[in-house]
């Protein structure tokens, strides 16, 4: 039985854990891209005080009353540039792999959709390693569209 709830601090190894794997992931596609942070106190300590954050939601999907998923969002501020109230950003979203192929990523994105719409959000923004082929069409397929583009330049 899948069940999505919100996250309690008695998720907290499940959370980083899941961030960790999502980062060493990335770290494949973007050998920049920073995993090391994760594992630090500091960020341990913020990821705690967001699971009582209102203006943040961190999901916990379970299949059979085993962690199987998480999905991290913020809800910002107006965005001037493109004239919305309000607009989310998706931080992190990351399915075990022994979960995988079922739909839990659609599930959890839904369930956070909503819970934006209710709190006066309306756009959702997400930003992704360019390389991760599979996030982008996901991505496209729950009707995201591409909004601008970032670069980088090291000094």
């Amino acid at each position: 039985m899948i069940k999505i709830r919100e996250a309690k601090l008695s998720d907290l190894d499940f959370i980083i854990s899941s961030i960790y794997k999502l980062r060493l992931y990335e770290n494949k596609l973007n050998p920049k891209i920073n995993t090391k942070m994760i594992l630090e106190e500091g960020y341990r300590s913020q990821i705690k005080e967001e699971i009582d954050n209102k203006s943040c939601l961190i999901l916990i999907l379970e299949d059979n009353n085993e962690n199987a998923g998480i999905l991290i969002w913020n809800i910002l501020k107006r965005w001037v540039v493109y004239d919305y109230k309000l607009f989310s950003e998706l931080r992190y979203l990351y399915i075990s792999d022994k979960f995988r192929r079922k739909w839990y990523a659609e599930k959890l994105s839904n369930e956070f959709f909503k819970w934006a719409k209710d709190r006066g959000s309306d756009r959702v923004v997400l930003t992704g390693v360019r390389r991760n082929e599979w996030a982008l069409n996901f991505y496209k397929k729950i009707w995201f569209e591409h909004m601008e583009f970032s670069l980088g330049k090291n000094l």
